[in-house]
């Protein structure tokens, strides 16, 4: 033996030193050489062989060189082949600087790198492998470190191996698939086992000896399994177990740890997994992010950095999306190649749209400036006169030209007041043909509600009161024009993109747009009560009629002789909720003796919209005595504000008082 090892070494360096040279002689080999010829000067068949090589080609030698470059190629990939006849002290300082996952990869490539690294002097190598995993637990007992690196880095089933098995257990290292749970487990809920004569202390005892693994069943609640391994083998050491009085509870105290052990480490791997999974999930959005960021690097390059700069929240998360950027792998110039085309389409398209943004966004700040005029108008206007707002003014034939200005001009070019100037001249005539143009679809209202035929005089009745469905308030008319909820935009928007832009940037819509004007015959009869009551005629009394008749009584509290005074207009709209109250008038004198300063108190502490009559603004009652000391007007009196018309029933003045106050005696 001593003199027959020394020559089988040698033969094996011999052989490993002429692999190693034929590594590196592949490596820089060209494609003109033949495979298996030496590259020395010789005078040899090899010298002559490989001066043929280098022959010039002929017709006939073509198929001789395809088949050259088949063999170049097939010799790089079996290069790996002489892996296994290195020395083991080389390879194994190699391999010991790859992960587990890569040395399960090797090891079923080739019989002869699996021979070896299945072989127990390969043990360091696995050791060393699993300590380049940061936080990884350690081989158990019993189990190899192969078995163990198979467990712990692939999803294959331990008994069918079909790919990505659902269930697995760390403390014996296996997993299995849904096909082959059901015969490696025991199912504690329907177990047949007899427990009671098979293991000490019966199924109480059994709880403590074989750990419950948590298995979670698609439409199934977790249930509870014991490995059939587990049982097997607890079994199996009982009954070989010495025999004794006290062998129960030998064996009991013997083996009080198992489940608790077999917990703790299911517990460590679960938790492993958990910050694996977290970790691989890092590495995925680092991945990602770092390939789109080298993406938006070429962009730039490319020419889109303003492109970028101006994609607004969709489009950005719309790019992050795309599953050519939200990929996890590197971008590469070949990638980019590949990628190119498609990201240039996407980003032409956001500029595309950036730009139609930045047109709209011009046009906005124009609409807004023609909206700026219109209120300007509007409080240049007498007190109380109902203008249109800016949507119907926009959308008139008349404004073609203003439209023309804000819609056609060029971006340069900045568009003020002044080009307003000449159609803010013709307002009071559009103005009055605008609510003359309105009168038709008042009156088709009525008709519809009441099925007859009704004349514009019947608009001016105290009577004809019209009805909002957003709001149920009851309003008169020519007040009905000017009412806010009629002028906002439809819940629904309309299909012409651009006139639901128009809407957006002007903050309103034309009269009624919205279609919540209703008349409610109803509320004609409680309105006519109240007309009775202050002496006048229901079929011939006008708003500007009672609008002289300052204040009404309405009856409350009969038994306290209290009633409420309030305005008439107030007093119709709350008549519709108390139809069965009765009304008196009180006269001019009776009013100013009764309230005194109590209707300006009520505004200054209330909300009701009032308009300056100082400057025409529109401010809060509450804000009016800040807002008067600008004008240095004090102390504010009833003739200082005027209320709108539009405001809603709760915001206008009452009151409540005695019957002997006010002077009312008798209740009509």
């Amino acid at each position: 033996m001593s003199t027959v090892q020394p020559r089988r070494s040698s033969r094996r360096r011999t052989a490993t030193t002429k692999a190693s040279f034929k590594l590196i002689n592949d490596a820089h080999s060209t494609e003109d050489e033949e495979p298996g010829l030496d590259n020395g000067d010789g005078d040899g068949d090899g010298a002559t062989q490989q001066r043929g090589a280098k022959r010039q080609k002929t017709k006939g030698s073509y198929a001789k060189t395809t088949v050259t470059k088949k063999l170049a190629g097939s010799r790089k990939r079996g290069r790996l082949s002489a892996l296994p006849e290195m020395p083991l002290d080389i390879l194994f300082e190699i391999l010991k600087y790859l992960d587990p996952l890569d040395l399960l990869r090797m090891a079923r490539t080739t019989k002869d790198l699996r021979s070896v690294l299945m072989n127990r002097s390969a043990l360091s190598v696995w050791k060393s492998a699993r300590a380049n995993i940061p936080f990884l637990l350690d081989c158990p007992e019993g189990v190899s470190e192969p078995a163990f690196a198979n467990f712990m880095f692939t999803t294959n089933c331990h008994v069918c191996l079909s790919p990505r098995a659902a269930y697995s257990f760390a403390a014996r290292c296996v997993r299995y698939c849904k096909n082959c749970i059901d015969r490696k487990v025991i199912w504690k809920p329907y177990s047949n086992l007899d427990l009671s004569s098979a293991l000490p202390g019966g199924r109480a005892a059994s709880f403590k000896l074989m750990y419950t693994y948590e298995v979670n069943r698609p439409n199934t609640p977790i249930a509870g399994v014991w490995l059939q391994q587990d049982y097997d083998d607890l079994l199996k050491e009982y009954q070989e177990f010495p025999e004794s009085a006290t062998k129960a509870e030998d064996f009991l105290e013997l083996k009080k740890s198992t489940a608790n052990n077999i917990g703790e480490r299911e517990y460590e791997y679960r938790d492993w997994m958990e910050q694996q999974e977290a970790l691989r999930a890092m590495q995925r959005y680092a991945a990602r992010d770092e390939r789109r960021d080298a993406i938006l690097d070429r962009l730039t390059t490319a020419g889109f950095g303003e492109d970028i700069r101006g994609m607004a929240t969709w489009e950005l998360q719309q790019f992050r999306n795309h599953h050519m950027v939200k990929q996890p792998r590197l971008l590469s110039d070949r990638i980019w190649k590949n990628i190119e085309p498609t990201m240039v389409a996407l980003m032409l398209m956001f500029r595309n749209q950036r730009r139609q943004r930045e047109r709209a966004k011009i046009i906005a700040r124009r609409r807004e400036l023609f909206a700026r005029m219109v209120n300007l108008y509007e409080r240049e206007c007498p007190l109380g006169e109902v203008v249109p707002s800016a949507a119907d003014f926009y959308f008139l034939d008349s404004a073609t030209t203003v439209r023309q200005i804000i819609e056609e001009s060029p971006d340069e070019e900045e568009i003020t007041l002044e080009h307003f100037a000449q159609y803010k001249n013709q307002l009071p005539q559009i103005c009055s043909e605008w609510k003359t143009s309105m009168i038709p679809q008042l009156l088709s209202v009525i008709q519809r509600a009441t099925g007859e035929e009704v004349d514009e005089s019947v608009l001016h009745l105290a009577k004809t009161i019209f009805a909002c469905r957003l709001c149920d308030e009851s309003i008169f008319y020519p007040e009905i024009l000017a009412h806010a909820c009629l002028q906002e935009p439809p819940l629904f928007d309309p299909v012409d993109v651009s006139r639901r832009s128009t809407l957006i940037d002007l903050e309103t819509a034309p009269w009624n747009e919205n279609h919540a004007l209703t008349y409610r015959p109803r509320r004609v009869d409680s309105a006519s009560e109240v007309i009775r009551g202050c002496g006048l005629k229901p079929d011939t009394a006008k708003t500007e009629d009672l609008d002289a008749k300052e204040f009404w009584a309405m009856s409350l509290t009969a038994d306290l002789g209290d009633v409420e005074v309030m305005d008439w207009r107030r007093a119709v709209r709350v008549s519709h909720i108390h139809p069965d109250d009765q009304w008196c008038q009180l006269s001019k004198p009776e009013s100013m003796r009764c309230f005194g300063d109590v209707e300006l108190m009520f505004y200054l502490n209330s909300i009701t919209i009032v308009a300056c009559v100082h400057c025409r603004a529109l401010l809060l009652s509450r804000d009016l005595i800040d807002h008067m000391s600008d004008h240095k007007v004090g102390p504010v009196e009833r003739s200082d504000f005027f209320v709108h018309r539009d405001n809603p029933t709760i915001c206008t003045f009452s009151t409540s008082i005695s019957v002997d106050q006010c002077g009312a005696k008798e209740l009509l």
